[in-house]
């Protein structure tokens, strides 16, 4: 600020300042020393100077936008900054950017209802002319954190509700984008309205945020933007919701409402008959044939009727369209989300039978599109995140375990024998060596079966091309580290930790951070799942060269450098039984 002070007159510097503070008020420290630095006598005073400046107008209003996160100003600062805020804007209330930040500073400041005045107000006069401001206003409501602050609670949400349904019928002709964002604002306040349905104000509310969100689907269907918008809406109030699986009455009034109006009668939907499916013959359907060969959409459909019915219904679809691509990998990758993202999926019996059934239909979309490098991959992590809920003899038997591991064979089969080194086959190789390691930590005996399979030897190659890949003494990608963590942790069940692990730190720890750090957190991966051949052998001659232990211990000399690194090296030594060293600090 003294800097911008001295050069008031340099409005190149000034806008390079004033950008730079704008990056740094994203924390809550900079915030409030920059009121006590007394930055708002020094902001207000340039704003109102520079209001000839609109480069410098729309810095300064970023600025604010941040500021006024919270922490930066009392009362008395409040009401100036809301006073320069309505200047500036009305200075330039036909500039979109300007609008954006200016609108979102509002909104910071005031809350929800701060908006509902631009949103009234763009739908008098000249529409084209005030589809600006209704869009920067509806950008800055998505953003609202509903539930969080005295602006945004139940007061709010259904004249905010009201507002944007006036307004998206306003502009529904000639401005495409007020209906996108607005239906994203439809289904985020809705959310809120879903958890809170014992308020009548919220259900009411959200109940009309519902109504209108599929009667948009209705007469939008074949735009396929807008189709999505609305589904991803939906999404977002039955995450609120709950899931059809595991759900047990009552149902949710705006769970059933969305259910009824996309899948049919409450007798049809998500019945997954033979004929219909797990879309029904309902809305839902009707639109996803409309866009039948877009992969991303059919993905966002298969989302909602997991969301709505669960992974049994899933499955079924895939069972319904066996040789149809976009459907089995829409339903891979649903899958992956419901057993990744919601362990809860295991508490009724409905989902246990979904989980051995949905391994089996992810194998068999696999051996369908065999040398498919997306597909299999997709499939490989599916099966990991489903592999994950563990063993369990009433749902999943060893040889499906084993099954699993067959599949992960052949798609690092797959990947070695490309010639194709892109991105594709390298996460192919990855999610290969993730389910290895998933299937093993499950079942730690399958480890024999690989030894007798010799799939050693594959994932030692595997191991070998993606160390040999990263150049010596850098960091590489997150994935890069991730996929050595997961060889090595395959491969260790296999051959043992001091193959593995040691051997990949001694040929390659010294003068590559990526191994000694993979090797750290496959250590404390291990050492987590507690299968205790494996931990005797990590805590068996801690100290011996050519140990874990041995090897971590060289590493940490290798990387004094890198505190973060070697805080994980410590760790790990620790976890092997052997004293770890102080790690060096730096200056």
């Amino acid at each position: 600020m003294a800097a911008m002070q001295v050069h008031a007159q340099d409005h190149t510097l000034l806008s390079l300042g004033i950008q730079i503070l704008g990056d740094l008020a994203d924390l809550p420290l900079v915030r409030t020393a920059f009121a006590a630095c007394g930055g708002w006598d020094w902001l207000l005073p340039m704003l109102e100077s520079t209001r000839d400046s609109l480069d410098l107008q729309i810095d300064g209003v970023r600025l604010l936008a941040q500021l006024c996160r919270g922490g930066s100003f009392g009362e008395a600062s409040s009401a100036r900054v809301g006073a320069a805020l309505e200047k500036v804007l009305q200075r330039h209330s036909h500039h979109e950017r300007l609008l954006y930040w200016g609108l979102w500073a509002v909104q910071q400041l005031h809350g929800a209802s701060s908006l509902l005045a631009p949103l009234w107000a763009s739908i008098e006069g000249d529409s084209s002319a005030n589809a600006g401001i209704a869009v920067s206003a509806l950008k800055s409501l998505g953003g609202l954190a509903w539930g969080q602050g005295d602006g945004a609670g139940p007061e709010q949400a259904p004249p905010v509700i009201d507002a944007v349904l006036h307004v998206m019928r306003h502009h529904q002709d000639n401005t495409p984008e007020i209906l996108l964002e607005g239906a994203a604002v439809l289904g985020r306040t809705a959310a809120y309205a879903a958890e809170h349905e014992e308020l009548p104000q919220l259900l009411k509310a959200g109940s009309t945020a519902v109504a209108a969100l599929l009667d948009l689907l209705r007469a939008r269907a074949a735009v396929p933007e807008m189709a999505q918008r609305v589904l991803e809406a939906f999404a977002e109030i039955l995450e609120v919701c709950g899931r059809g699986d595991a759900g047990q009455p009552p149902v949710p009034v705006l769970r059933r409402s969305i259910c009824e109006g996309l899948f049919g009668s409450p007798a049809e939907a998500g019945a997954g008959g033979s004929a219909s499916g797990v879309l029904g013959l309902g809305l839902l359907s009707k639109v996803s044939a409309e866009h039948e060969s877009n992969t991303r959409f059919q993905g966002v459909v298969m989302w909602v009727a997991g969301l709505a019915h669960g992974a049994s219904a899933i499955v079924r679809e895939m069972d319904l369209h066996p040789s149809s691509y976009s459907v089995q990998m829409s339903a891979m990758r649903t899958l992956a989300v419901l057993y990744g993202d919601h362990l809860d999926l295991e508490v009724s019996d409905q989902n246990r039978a979904a989980r051995a059934a949905g391994l089996q239909a992810v194998i068999r979309a696999m051996s369908v599109f065999p040398e498919n490098v997306v597909l299999m991959q997709n499939g490989c992590y599916a099966l990991s995140m489903i592999v994950d809920h563990g063993l369990d003899d009433r749902v999943v038997s060893e040889d499906t375990f084993v099954a699993c591991l067959r599949a992960a064979i052949q798609a690092l089969l797959l990947s070695q024998g490309s010639y194709d080194d892109s991105y594709s086959v390298f996460h192919l190789r990855q999610e290969s060596a993730r389910l290895i390691a998933a299937v093993c930590a499950a079942a730690p005996g399958l480890g024999q079966w690989l030894l007798q399979q010799g799939s050693e030897v594959l994932l030692s190659k595997a191991l070998m091309g993606t160390a040999d890949s990263i150049v010596s003494g850098r960091r590489d990608t997150p994935q890069m580290e991730e996929a050595l963590q997961f060889e090595m942790l395959a491969l260790t069940h296999i051959v043992g930790p001091t193959a593995a692990i040691a051997g990949a730190l001694q040929r390659w720890g010294s003068e590559k951070p990526s191994v000694a750090r993979a090797s750290a957190d496959a250590v404390a991966e291990l050492v987590r799942r507690n299968h205790p051949p494996i931990v005797e052998e990590l805590r068996r001659g801690n100290a011996a060269q050519g140990s874990v232990g041995a090897q971590l211990a060289a590493a940490m000399q290798a990387h004094k450098g890198d505190e973060e690194l070697q805080s994980r090296l410590q760790l790990a030594l620790g976890f092997t039984g052997a004293a770890p060293e102080s790690p060096p600090t730096t200056r």
